[in-house]
This record gives C-alpha cells, sequence and structure tokens, in this order.
C-alpha cells in the first residue's frame, strides 16, 4: 500500500465520522391521541388491549372512555373517535353524520381477513352499500341456569343438545311450591316467545331481514304460541311479571337474583350481573337456547365504528382493526378463529360462540322500527291465549287482521 492510501483510509473514516455526527437527527413522531369509547365492564381488559396496540405504535397514546352499554343504542358516541356500537344505533348515528365509512380504509388494508369475520355480523354493518364498522361480538341470548337449584333437585344441567323437550321436564322438576321455587322466569316477555317460535320453525314476519308481511298464522307458529302459552298457564312453573303478585314473589329480577329460579333467557353481556349493582349471588351456568324443530337465538352484533371526530383516520383505522382481532368479555367473538382460539380457553363461551355463528337470527338496524308495531299486536294477541280468554288460532288470526304489516 502506498503512504497516499494510508493517509487517506483513516482522513475517509474521520470525515464520515463527523458527517454522521453533523445530519439531522430523526424527529419522534407527533404524539397522537385517540379516545376510545367502551362498556364499562370491558374497561380493564380494553385498556390492556390499548397498551398493546400503544407498544407497536410509539407516540399513539389511546384514552378509554368507560360508558354504560346498551343492547340497542349501544354507547354515547360523544367526544370518541372510536366507539363500540350496535346494529341498532348505526341509522342514527348515520343520520346525524357521526360515522365514516370503512371502505376505503378496508380496500387499502391487504392485512384485514374479512372472511374471517361471521358473515351475518358483517352484514349487520353495511348499509347503503357501505361498510360502517367492523364486527367486535355478538350479544346472544342464552339459557342460564342456577346451578345450585339444579343440585338440589337432582337435575342434570342444561347443554348444546338440550331439546325443548328437556327444558320443559327440568322446568316442572324445578319448581316447587312449597318453597316458591320457579323452574323458569320470563325475564323480557315480547323476546321469549318469539325465540321459542322461530326454534319451533315457525316466524312472525316473512324475513326477519327485508320484513315485508306478517306471518301470525303460519302453523307452525301457532302451535308454539299454544304450547308457551299452556305453560304459562300451568300454577307453580313460570314466573312471570303479570303473575310475581298473584303467586307470592316479587320483582321477577328480585327472585332469580334470591335463588328462587332455576333458568331464564337473557342477553350474554348480562352473565354474572354484569351489569348490575352486585354480582349474581349463586352458582350460575349457560347453554345455548334448547332446540326444537331447528336450534335458534336472538343476537345483537357489537361493531367498532370510526366517528367523524376522528382527526387521524389511518391511526383510528389501525386501532379498530386491531381490537377487531382481539376478543372481549362482554360478547361472543365474532371471528372463526377467534372462537376455534377460545375452545380451549372457555370453553363454555366457545359453545354460545358456535351455536351463535350457525344459528343466530338477526335484524337489521333500519328495520327495528318496522317490526316494532307488529310485535306490539302480536304481544297484545299472545296475551289473550295466556289468559284463556282466545285460542292461540283466534288470538293469531286477529293478530294477522290487525297487523300493520299484513
Amino acid at each position: 500500500m502506498n503512504r497516499t492510501a494510508q493517509f487517506s483510509l483513516p482522513l475517509l473514516i474521520v470525515t464520515a465520522l463527523l458527517l454522521a455526527t453533523c445530519a439531522t437527527p430523526t424527529p419522534p413522531p407527533e404524539p397522537i391521541t385517540i379516545r376510545l369509547a367502551v362498556p364499562a365492564a370491558d374497561q380493564d381488559q380494553i385498556k390492556k388491549l390499548t397498551e398493546q396496540f400503544a407498544k407497536a405504535h410509539p407516540g399513539v397514546t389511546v384514552e378509554v372512555l368507560a360508558r354504560r352499554w346498551d343492547a340497542i343504542t349501544g354507547l354515547d358516541v360523544g367526544g370518541a373517535d372510536v366507539v363500540l356500537t350496535t346494529q341498532f344505533a348505526l341509522d342514527e348515528m348515520r343520520s346525524r353524520g357521526l360515522l365514516i365509512s370503512l371502505d376505503p380504509l378496508i380496500a387499502g388494508d391487504k392485512s384485514l381477513n374479512q372472511a374471517d369475520f361471521l358473515p351475518s355480523a358483517a352484514k349487520m354493518f353495511v348499509d347503503a352499500g357501505k361498510t360502517w364498522a367492523l364486527p367486535a361480538g355478538l350479544d346472544v341470548q342464552v339459557l342460564y341456569f342456577n346451578k345450585d337449584l339444579f343440585d338440589r333437585r337432582g337435575v342434570a344441567y342444561p347443554n348444546e343438545r338440550w331439546t325443548r323437550a328437556d327444558f320443559e321436564q327440568a322446568a316442572r322438576k324445578l319448581s316447587d311450591p312449597d318453597s316458591a321455587s320457579f323452574g323458569y322466569a320470563v325475564i323480557t316477555d315480547f323476546l321469549d316467545p318469539i325465540l321459542f317460535i322461530y326454534q319451533h320453525g315457525g316466524r312472525l314476519v316473512d324475513d326477519l331481514q327485508a320484513p315485508t308481511r306478517t306471518t301470525f298464522t303460519d302453523p307452525k307458529t301457532i302451535a308454539a304460541v299454544d304450547w308457551y302459552a299452556r305453560l304459562l298457564r300451568e300454577p307453580g312453573i313460570v314466573l312471570t311479571a303479570q303473575n310475581a303478585a298473584t303467586v307470592g314473589a316479587g320483582n321477577v329480577q328480585y327472585t332469580v337474583r334470591s335463588g328462587k329460579v332455576g333458568m331464564w333467557i337473557a342477553a350474554l353481556s348480562a352473565r354474572g350481573g354484569r351489569f348490575d349493582r352486585a354480582a349474581w349471588p349463586m352458582k350460575w351456568g349457560m347453554a345455548p337456547l334448547p332446540s326444537d324443530a331447528r336450534a335458534a337465538t336472538m343476537a345483537t352484533a357489537a361493531g367498532y365504528a370510526i366517528t367523524t371526530q376522528c382527526k387521524k383516520t389511518l391511526t383510528c383505522w389501525q386501532l379498530t382493526a386491531f381490537l377487531s382481532q382481539q376478543p372481549i368479555a362482554t360478547f361472543a367473538p365474532a371471528r372463526r378463529s377467534l372462537i376455534k382460539a377460545m375452545s380451549g380457553q372457555d370453553a363454555e363461551v366457545a359453545r354460545i360462540a358456535q351455536a351463535a355463528a350457525d344459528n343466530a337470527l338477526m335484524i337489521r338496524g333500519g328495520d327495528i322500527n318496522k317490526l316494532e308495531k307488529a310485535i306490539e299486536v302480536f304481544i297484545a294477541a299472545l296475551d289473550q291465549v295466556i289468559a284463556d280468554k282466545a285460542t292461540a288460532a283466534e288470538a293469531m288470526a286477529a293478530a294477522q287482521l290487525n297487523s300493520p304489516m299484513p
């Protein structure tokens, strides 16, 4: 090596170091705060998830807004960039101009596996040809049961193979007039009979997701109404808001909490008293609704939507897509991969989720007002049958004539 080369190499190294020292440092990312509205019952779990998200996205802070959850209206959207909502709240929020369409963001995100979402859930958030939310989960109607009462009566617990006949037999075995215990309590007087009708193969309208006419006189609907009314008329078996005073029981919810009821139907989100002032005091379990001619349940879809308040749309989308891949304790998963993964962690919820994936009846948000008047007519007719003032066939025929959707 010549002397020029010997001296030039150290000079080049020193020059490179000086240039590196003088280079402009890369500025830190601009701080971003995203406000996320979620059910208060899930705030601790979701805060942990948002911390994971923030670690993967330096400079991003997610502020969790814990709010009261409502199965129909979802959450208060005020002040939130991303909000958990329901298909029933979608119309109102869209009409108020509170949401943005997710379609451009979905199209630009090649990592989003849309095929993983349950089609029934994803469909609930598509309206006017646009997608307004990513499914987060399903709030499914399930059969709850009091394990203490089942154990005392020596009755086997409900499971996914239970039929309507199993349910009816258990309701009788669990009833005890001497201790004022009831086999079954009606928590929601308009929903329970509808569930039993659809399980029997009947229906109230021609198409739940695009209703045009009522079908109260469907023979299977009439048969289910007759069965349900006879069960409610049988003394000491079923507790309802209407007969509570007559049978010497108090408020239906109070009687359930006091351990005097064997079975009741309610939303998955209510389990354990999640939205009550105190946890349920009894040992309890849950199972899919008993099947009859078919398996059926009702479900409300929950989904993440981005509001027009969001100023950092891409970051809001990244958070939305991330959260849609995580299970939430309140709901059954709306992704097939999450249902599969949950089977080894929470088998009870996994069974509920799988049953919902296959058998959930869902109503689009825009159709709920259309159905409301028809359901009122149906319930009035059902009350006539329960009171033994008309046969099921007579009452349903009259309801069909009075239907706002003939």
